[in-house]
């Protein structure tokens, strides 16, 4: 017993506290710093992120989705939703509370300025004040939160990316053969690596996209009871920069085609290089 490798993962403690402030991975910092991590070192991955559990509740919302749409009207994000509906509506709720903070800090700041603006302040006074500054301190760990939205986002896009290269997967598994004499298996590893990363990219600022209204009505409100109709100039110039960002999007997604495209062909002719080169070593050793 006494040679054995001491565990660190059951030394530690974890609690509320621990995963708020992401102690966790403490003890993979002291052992990375020791030594080069290996697979045991590391946590056990939740049952939640096992690709045959996700390929499994995958394949029961598209036979639906099948069976209801046809294979022509397919909505994979429908799909996406209906798997990690739970987990998204967590990431709007911990945003939306995120925001509410952010509002209220932005408004008490300004009742504790207005404190420091009066020519003779009474005790009340200075007792409210007192009581804001207390609540503006509070407050300032919401900084907590956002951090974990945006774990909560980043693991979010890790599943997706998980379900989708599972799906991927599975998918070429049942593909005939002429359907594989089309595609090559460079094609396939630029859509598992590049294509569906970008999902870990996008479910991080997803919970802002659809909390952004809520925000900037409440916002555009506060603004009418401080300057009346001059608010709307804000409202004016969020309006004007919509078209500007379809756009520019567009132009975006048309460059990303044509990447892509480039992209296959540079991995087609690839491919056929590295064919031809197998080819002539064979003949070569012949």
């Amino acid at each position: 017993m006494a040679g054995m490798k001491k565990d660190h993962r059951k030394v530690f403690k974890y609690n509320i506290l621990c995963r708020l402030f992401f102690c966790w991975i403490d003890p993979l910092l002291c052992v990375g710093c020791r030594q080069s991590l290996t697979q045991p070192d590391l946590y056990p991955h939740p049952h939640e992120c096992d690709s045959s559990y996700l390929h499994n509740k995958f394949n029961e919302y598209w036979s639906e989705e099948l069976s209801t749409r046809g294979s022509a009207n397919t909505r994979l994000w429908w799909i996406i939703l209906k798997c990690f509906w739970w987990r998204s509506l967590l990431i709007q709720t911990l945003t939306l509370i995120l925001i509410a903070v952010f509002i209220a800090q932005s408004e008490i700041l300004g009742l504790v300025t207005d404190y420091f603006s009066l020519e003779a302040p009474t005790a009340d006074d200075t007792s409210t004040a007192y009581l804001y500054a207390s609540l503006l301190i509070l407050m300032s760990a919401s900084m907590v939160f956002l951090n974990l939205v945006f774990y909560a986002g980043r693991k979010f896009g890790g599943l997706v990316r998980i379900l989708l290269t599972n799906a991927i997967y599975y998918k070429v598994l049942k593909l005939s053969q002429m359907t594989l004499s089309h595609v090559t298996m460079g094609h396939v590893i630029n859509i598992a690596s590049n294509d569906v990363h970008r999902f870990d990219e996008s479910m991080i600022f997803f919970p802002f996209f659809l909390v952004f209204p809520i925000h900037l009505c409440v916002v555009v409100y506060l603004l009418y009871l401080k300057i009346q109709w001059s608010s709307m100039v804000l409202v004016g110039v969020v309006l004007a920069s919509i078209p500007i960002l379809i756009v520019t999007s567009i132009i975006y997604s048309s460059f990303r085609f044509k990447a892509a495209a480039v992209t296959d062909n540079r991995i087609k002719v690839m491919n056929e290089i590295i064919s031809g080169i197998r080819v002539i070593k064979i003949y070569r050793i012949w």
